[in-house]
């Protein structure tokens, strides 16, 4: 079983879990192999001083896999009514997972918080 078929099962067993009050996948992969951050140094004279940080992911993602990680957490949020928290930081969400994961946020009443920081569709775009 690939890396990605095991992520999918865990993802799919998730959905169908209606009693989860509190999800943390921060730092695990739904898209693929796990983000890898870069930071580089802005200038020689403060060495201490980093330059935004920014996501590089390759491309050995099976298709269609991120659409179908996206839909199976989709599920989770629209279907489980106690879920008040959610951490999908350094997940490697896309443009195109949160497309699919933004209407089943609008059907979470329960939902409290949900961290999305360091991931691919946010790099570049800042707080939106």
């Amino acid at each position: 079983m690939s890396r990605n078929s095991q992520y999918l099962t865990l993802l799919e067993a998730l959905a169908s879990n209606m009693r989860l009050i509190d999800l943390n996948l921060s730092w695990n992969t739904l898209a693929g192999e796990p983000p890898k951050l870069i930071t580089s140094r802005t200038n020689q004279s403060s060495p201490g001083a980093l330059a935004k940080s920014e996501t590089e992911r390759p491309e050995d993602v099976e298709p269609g896999h991120q659409e179908l990680a996206a839909s199976f957490l989709a599920s989770l949020i629209k279907r489980n009514r106690r879920l008040q928290h959610l951490n999908l930081e350094s997940t490697g969400l896309t443009d195109t997972m949160m497309k699919i994961l933004s209407a089943a946020l609008r059907r979470a009443p329960s939902l409290l918080s949900i961290h999305l920081s360091n991931n691919p569709f946010l790099i570049g775009k800042g707080a939106e």
